[in-house]
């Protein structure tokens, strides 16, 4: 059976607002004081009596006490900042790994990449030397084509045909002669290969002397010889390789009279 509570016992209002009181005192007090507005009047100025009093008898701690108050507190906000950074650090640690390792991988196939088109470019670049050079030499074959063509189709120019004698009958030669540019020009390509240590030389007959126009390279289109005038025939010999300084009559094998 619940106790009672009886306003008039002496201390009763004190306690219940220092809380002194069990749970269901308190309860029962509170009860009243809803009911009843003068007692909740004379509670209230309790309280601030209470109050004014604990201020007016208050004792200032002693300045050890303050201190440790103090370190104690630095202490405890350092301990929070130290667990703040240690959660950061957890949570920016693995972040920044998977950032170096991405960069790692990225940079990785960045340089694969370039070696790549490094070398692609090291190849574009031999393939277009190569080209270069077959392009010079395209160009320098139809020049020389060109310059043949002119040669030979020139109205100025006066085609003679060398043909072997009984020494080598097979033998054809085409001479092109131009007095005004003062140009020869010969063919030999119908002429016989001959050994290593023989070459063919072509001699200008000027008032019955030899005189010499140049080696002749077997099997050759065109080649420039050197102009003679005066010549009543041309002539081609078989000489030592490299040629001769006088015709070796003996070895005549193809001449025509201009």
């Amino acid at each position: 059976m619940k106790k009672k509570i009886n306003l008039e016992e002496e201390g009763i209002l004190e306690q219940y607002v220092l809380g002194g009181l069990s749970k269901d005192e308190m309860s029962q007090i509170q009860r009243l004081l809803s009911e009843n507005e003068e007692l909740q009047t004379k509670v209230e100025q309790l309280e601030k009596d209470l109050e004014r009093l604990a201020v007016e008898n208050a004792i200032e701690p002693s300045s050890i006490v303050k201190t440790k108050l103090l370190r104690s507190i630095e202490a405890k906000k350092s301990k929070e900042r130290y667990n703040l950074t240690l959660q950061k650090k957890s949570y920016y640690l693995p972040l920044a790994a998977s950032i170096a390792c991405i960069a790692i991988a990225l940079a990785g196939y960045l340089f694969t990449q370039w070696q790549s088109a490094k070398k692609q470019l090291l190849e574009v670049e031999n393939e277009t030397v190569v080209l270069t050079d077959r392009l010079n030499e395209v160009q320098n074959l139809l020049e020389q084509t060109e310059q043949r063509y002119n040669v030979v189709n020139n109205s100025k120019v006066i085609p003679l045909r060398l043909v072997g004698n009984q020494k080598m009958p097979q033998a054809v030669a085409l001479v092109y002669l131009n007095h005004e540019a003062m140009e020869v020009v010969i063919n030999s390509q119908g002429m016989p290969k001959l050994p290593k240590d023989k070459d063919y030389q072509l001699w200008a007959d000027v008032n019955g002397e030899m005189i010499n126009m140049g080696v002749v390279p077997a099997e050759q289109q065109l080649v420039k010889m050197k102009y003679i005038s005066d010549a009543s025939s041309i002539n081609i010999t078989i000489e030592p390789a490299g040629g001769n300084d006088h015709a070796t009559v003996e070895q005549l094998v193809s001449n025509i009279i201009l």
